[in-house]
């Protein structure tokens, strides 16, 4: 499942060379989880009360097409590739 996240910079995102950190770039991603999850009409405390499940990022990648510089506002496409038990 493909979702779209409009995000515009914040000047803590950025280093000293106003570039946005890599570790910022996965905070970014985590955002989109959310909204996937939201968009699935889930919160990660429903799915642990509710269920009895969690939510677990097994493997990340990131494809860096451009570098971002402050102020930018920009579109994170996440695609989510498998949701499932094991």
């Amino acid at each position: 499942m493909l979702v779209r996240l409009r995000l515009a910079l914040s000047p803590t995102d950025i280093d000293i060379y106003r570039h946005v950190n890599n570790t910022v770039y996965i905070q970014y991603l985590e955002k989109a989880r959310i909204k996937f999850l939201e968009e699935l009409g889930l919160s990660d405390s429903e799915l642990k009360d509710k269920y009895g499940l969690g939510f677990l990022v097994t493997k990340l990648e990131a494809r860096y097409v451009s570098q971002l510089t402050y102020p930018h506002t920009f579109t994170l496409p996440s695609n989510f590739r498998r949701v499932g038990i094991k």
